[in-house]
């Protein structure tokens, strides 16, 4: 149905004197200059030419909405007005005419009202038409900005937003009478975000994972993007003798909904769900059979499971404002025993749960629908499991080892593209370089690849896996927002052009050549795992067998010939080079932290093929292996380094709060730590000496589930640390949390001093509270020992206790290593 031709004006209306022509005469554009100006752009729009541009006064333009417009296009509307406001007066005294920006919804015809849209009628005929959208000039005085639902008109405003972006100065404004048609590739382009709960540890009742932990400028620069996806853990919670309940923060959802970005909620990982308080409430629910003390095994034969499930979709379907529900089906292959489950597939088990939970709940809202994410856990049954999904429920692929990788091979298996073949179909992959760590990755020919990949199969979704940090990874999540909208646009070159643009640098050009020497170093160094925990032990086990490490193997996978590493790391020493010359100095940092985690690979090889054949060390090989450990230990210093001074020049927008090293850095650096670690006892094992080890941290203690009380209550925790001091100075304790449900909560670390004859003493101490656990909060305790005494006995007193945010105390699991190091002073 037409809509009528009445607009709202949404701008203030200012009183000008009698108008003149609106501004200059249209002037024409050449090929180049307008994909100069396109360059401005990310994603690159499908359809797009800039015949020419007109210069009026920014008080002249005056952004229009169509009659009947809904809170989506009053927000792009709002943005555009903002963008447009009179930062500084005009050069020109002379009041141009009107020169108006209209949005609105179009119809299948391309009318906007009584108005047709020249090019519009083409939007129906598109892939994914409700964020389809056409910009056209209407006369030399009016552009239109339409789409078939608010959403496309949401898109429309924002590509046309960042082309005007370059073009205000001095009061007036270029304007491009641009032809745009535009849609994506991909219906869903996002990611899932994990942030913990409360800063300070809390949690509501129920098992729950927080907000979106985006502010404002995130959700914009998320969007702005064209972004349009986010998926977010349920707030899941049974009590007993109540509906189990399963909620979104509306608020949340509504924030996303405004600019065009659905959220949807997820049931977590299956074997993950005891913090709802299911077992404390229903204990029979509880998996029978000897499981890992972090798996919440649910017996799904039991009547009381399939009711709360139902419940939980039920809750879901009446309280969450979007027609979508994810379910992660168990991450681990951990199973209940009992009688009735053991003659059923787990994941088909689960599946059949699901399903009819799901069925439940379309009988409150017939629309919903459901998607299942497949995991590592599931991978030998996936294709079964989609064989026998219903057809209209939605399939994820997510494999912690097979989709977070950059490896140079398709995500896709043959056998699942043929399965999946007509049917709704997402993905996770990594949009970082590693998973779970910090990792500047300039991956753009990756993400076209990838991207590339999961349209060819036909994908419908794709939900990335970005953690720790948006801001970290700004360039790659850059790169997979490009590619996924447009996968056969721009070359990864002309991207990294457009992102340069966009960021205002001044030497776009010297920025790309940085990006030809980077990217695939680094994807060699991701793809071989060097900043990751399992690097070492990879390591260790060469030494430990004497064997030399060979290209292509092991911890060195990424690098599959002979002299390619030495090749990474000369790129990586170019693009260093190249870099110094550029003033934005995060392309260096993240060159140098490439070159050095490059060179500790290269050490490690040396060291293996050192020691491979040898019994024993002659002196010159011990000297020549304490050379290459101590080569080890600094460039992971400098990576260290590197990454701190990388974290302080990257932003998602201007002014941005920078996270701290205890919001994120976490799960990077235990990485390095753990790698420095192993490095030492592998030394030591080999009785070679290098002058860094006594300044890495070594364990001395852990705990476990069960070592302090379930209760929370803080006790007194007593360390003999008497053969780890051999000098004066400060030494550094570290707690350092590994798994479980709860963190370590510490109040009080002192050192006590007990001489022969008795009479033990605090001689140093260090009171704050502090926090170990998946994200850390003040975990080191500093401790100045004034002087040596090789006499006494010296003791760690640390009075520490679990926190208690799960309801059912056998689910306060928890579990960690404390580490002691003496800190090196100038």
């Amino acid at each position: 149905m037409a809509r009528t031709a009445g607009c709202i004006l949404i701008c203030v209306a200012v009183i000008l004197p009698a108008p003149v022509a609106a501004g200059e005469p249209a002037a024409p554009l050449s090929q180049r200059e307008a994909d100069a100006w396109l360059r401005w752009v990310i994603p690159l729009p499908k359809q797009a030419s800039i015949p020419a541009r007109r210069l009026v006064s920014l008080e002249a333009v005056k952004v229009r909405l169509h009659d009947g417009a809904g809170d989506v296009e009053q927000f792009a509307a709002r943005e555009l007005e903002a963008l447009l406001q009179p930062k500084e007066a005009a050069d020109s005294q002379a009041a141009d005419a009107d020169f108006e920006l209209l949005l609105g919804v179009c119809d299948e015809e391309g009318r906007l009202g009584d108005q047709t849209v020249p090019g519009a009628a083409e939007l129906a005929k598109l892939p994914n038409g409700e964020q389809c959208y056409r910009i056209a000039p209407l006369g030399e005085d009016r552009i239109a900005l339409v789409g078939l639902d608010p959403r496309g008109v949401s898109y429309a405003a924002r590509t046309f937003g960042q082309l005007l972006e370059p073009k205000i100065a001095g009061g007036k404004v270029e304007l491009p009478l641009a032809r745009i048609t535009d849609w994506p590739d991909l219906a869903e382009r996002g990611i899932w975000w994990r942030k913990s709960p409360r800063a300070d540890g809390g949690v509501p009742r129920g098992l729950w994972w927080g907000k979106s932990g985006y502010d404002d400028g995130t959700l914009d620069w998320f969007s702005s993007l064209k972004l349009n996806h986010q998926e977010i853990r349920a707030h899941l919670l049974v009590e007993k003798g109540e509906p189990a309940t399963a909620t979104l923060d509306a608020g949340e959802v509504n924030r996303c909904r405004l600019r065009a970005i659905k959220m949807i909620p997820i049931v977590s990982h299956l074997e993950q769900l005891g913090g709802s308080g299911i077992f404390a409430a229903y204990p029979e629910t509880r998996g029978q059979g000897k499981h890992p003390d972090w798996a919440d095994v649910i017996c799904f034969s039991q009547p009381e499971t399939q009711r709360i499930f139902d419940e939980w979709f039920v809750s879901l379907s009446k309280t969450v404002p979007c027609d979508d529900v994810m379910v992660w089906l168990s991450e681990n292959a951990v199973y209940c025993t009992c009688d009735r489950c053991k003659p059923v597939e787990q994941f088909q088990h689960e599946m059949q749960v699901v399903i009819h939970a799901w069925r439940e709940a379309q009988k409150v809202r017939p629309s919903l629908r459901l998607r299942l994410l497949l995991t590592q856990g599931s991978n030998p049954q996936n294709l079964a499991i989609i064989n026998s999904a219903p057809r209209d429920v939605g399939i994820t692929y997510y494999d912690g080892g097979r989709t977070y990788t950059v490896a140079r091979r398709p995500m896709i298996p043959a056998a699942m593209r043929e399965a999946i073949r007509g049917r709704w179909f997402g993905c996770c992959p990594t949009l970082s370089g590693t998973w779970y760590a910090i990792s500047p990755f300039a991956g753009a020919a990756y993400m076209k690849e990838r991207m590339g990949e999961l349209h060819e199969v036909g994908a419908v979704n794709l939900v990335g896996f970005a953690t720790p940090s948006l801001r970290l990874n700004e360039f790659a999540l850059s790169a997979a927002a490009e590619f996924a909208w447009n996968s056969s646009g721009r070359t990864p070159r002309e991207f990294v052009l457009a992102w340069a643009t966009r960021h205002r640098l001044t030497d776009a050009e010297k920025v790309a050549q940085w990006w030809e020497q980077i990217e695939e170093p680094q994807r060699d160094l991701y793809i071989s795992n060097l900043t990751s925990e399992g690097f070492w032990p990879q390591v260790a086990r060469f030494i430990a067998d004497r064997r030399g490490g060979q290209p292509g193997t092991g911890f060195l996978a990424g690098f599959a010939k002979d002299g390619r590493l030495e090749a990474d790391i000369a790129g990586a020493a170019h693009a260093a080079t190249i870099a110094d010359s550029i003033p934005d100095k995060r392309f260096l940092h993240e060159a140098r932290y490439t070159l050095a985690a490059l060179e500790m690979a290269r050490a490690s090889r040396d060291l293996t093929v050192l020691l491979a054949g040898q019994k024993t060390l002659s002196p010159s090989k011990r000297k020549e292996a304490a050379r290459l450990f101590e080569q080890i230990h600094l460039a992971l210093a400098q990576v260290a380094e590197e990454l701190v001074a990388y974290s302080r020049c990257v932003s998602l927008y201007p002014n941005q709060k920078h996270e701290t090293p205890a919001d994120h850095f976490p799960m990077g650096w235990p990485k390095l730590d753990a790698i420095e670690r192993g490095a030492v006892e592998t030394a030591r094992a080999l009785g070679v000496d290098a002058p860094f080890m006594s300044y890495v941290p070594q364990r001395i203690a852990s705990w476990q589930t069960g070592t302090f009380p379930a209760s929370g209550e803080k006790v007194d925790h007593r360390i003999d640390i008497t053969g780890q001091i051999t000098r004066p100075g400060v030494y550094l304790v570290s707690f350092d949390y590994t798994r479980g449900l709860e963190s370590l909560q510490i109040e009080r670390v002192a050192l006590t001093a007990c001489p022969p004859g008795g009479g033990e003493q605090e001689i140093a101490v260090d009171i704050h509270r502090g926090r170990a656990g998946a994200t850390n909060l003040q975990h080191e305790y500093a401790l100045r020992l004034p002087q040596y005494d090789p006499q006494v006995r010296y003791t760690l007193l640390a009075r520490v206790g679990i926190s208690t945010s799960q309801a059912d105390a056998q689910n306060r699991t928890s579990q960690g290593d404390i580490h002691w190091r003496q800190v090196k002073e100038d």
